[in-house]
This record gives structure tokens, sequence and C-alpha cells, in this order.
């Protein structure tokens, strides 16, 4: 479906009908590397590279077949290349025109279910996380660290994020950051974060890693 780059409205596209509005946002912006405002919003830079990497992660699902193992990059950085793709991909890369250069961009990991000490997905995981808030009444409150399984989803873990800090599920955005991440909250509570819009999806799908830290905030009122 053709989507017009500049401005674009959700109702537009077909690709996304059915999706909410959160998430189909995301893979608009993805989809349509040179869209610069949708629903009469501007995309900025941290915007189209979370929206993205969650692209990338929402292709998995759709893969023809495992994707195959890689070799070190021709370059000799260690980087891996691209792989290469057999006839089975024809299909998937036709429906999927930026794949490529979106794996090229953000990684081949970005586009590979994470996986664990001896191979064992994500999926299978039990994972220690850090759970602050960034929440008005519960700004104050001290970290939770909770032991949970990457099989969880978000919904569940909006649940747990209730049971620390008292705010409801519906009122909760949640943020993920990975291991050493980066960013401080004088940058808006998703710098350097990854925002878990997706509440069927689970930790394994947004690539939660041991050592990982989600970050609860409130919906504003004018959000909602």
């Amino acid at each position: 479906p053709r989507i017009h780059p500049t401005p674009g409205r959700l109702q537009d596209a077909p690709v996304v009908r059915g999706i909410g509005a959160s998430v189909a946002r995301q893979i608009i912006i993805a989809r349509v590397g040179s869209i610069t405002a949708l629903n009469g919003a501007s995309v900025s830079k941290r915007e189209r590279e979370a929206g993205e990497r969650y692209y990338l992660r929402h292709l998995i699902e759709s893969y023809p077949e495992p994707l195959p193992a890689v070799a070190e990059d021709a370059e000799g950085d260690g980087s891996p290349a691209l792989p290469q793709l057999g006839v089975k991909w024809a299909s998937f890369l036709a429906s999927n025109p930026r794949w490529r250069t979106l794996v090229a961009a953000h990684g081949l990991h970005s586009a590979q279910l994470p996986r664990a000490e001896g191979g064992k997905t994500l999926a299978m995981q039990l994972v220690n996380l850090t759970l602050q808030s960034s929440a008005g009444e519960s700004i104050d409150a001290a970290p939770a660290t909770r032991k949970l399984p990457t099989s969880l989803t978000v919904a569940k873990l909006k649940l747990v994020c209730t049971q620390v800090f008292k705010l409801d599920p519906n009122k909760q955005r949640l943020f993920y950051k990975s291991p050493g991440g980066g960013g401080d909250k004088s940058d808006g509570a998703d710098a350097f974060m990854d925002e878990l819009t997706d509440d069927l999806r689970t930790l394994a799908f947004y690539g939660v890693a041991d050592g990982g830290t989600v970050v609860m905030d409130e919906w504003a009122p004018t959000d909602t």
C-alpha cells in the first residue's frame, strides 16, 4: 500500500488496520523512511529509531524460516554481515522492502530473537529487572527488583508495577532500558529507552534482558 510520506494519517494506511494507534504509528514510521509527520504530530529522530527497532522485532514472527547464521563482516571489524537469503524470503522481502536497510542501520541483533547463554531463547528465561517509577505519586518510591519470565506480557508486567507502585494499569506507560543503558529523566521519560507499547507482546519480544530496568510513567490527561 502507498502511504503519502508527509504528512500522513493512520486511517489512510491499510497495512495497520485493526492495530492499536500507538503500535500502528511505529509501524508506519518504520515502513516510510521519508515521513516527517503523522496524524498532525512531527516524527522525532528518537521516535523513528524506536519505531524502527520495534518494527524489526514485529517482523520476526513473519520470517518464512529461521534467519540463517552469519559470518563476520568482510571488513574484519567483527560486526555480523547481512545474511544471504534464499528464495523462501522473496515474498517477505517484497512485502517489507525496508527490512535490509533497517537491519543495516540497527544491527542484525535487532532482527533476531535474543538468546541467552547455552542458546536458549529469552522466552525461556527468568530475568532480574529493576522497576522504577517516574509517576507523580510514586516518583520517590524506592526501586524494586523482580525476577520475571520473559514470556510475561506487558499487560501482566503492568499488574506487577501496580503491586509495587499502586498505579492503575490503564494509567501506566512502561519504558525499557537495557543493562548499562544511558539516559536521564531531564530528556523525558523515554530518553534512551524503548516504550513497551503493546500490552499483548512479551518481554522477550522487546529484547528485555537480565539486569535491565523498566521505568513506569503515568499518562498525562492530554494523552488519553
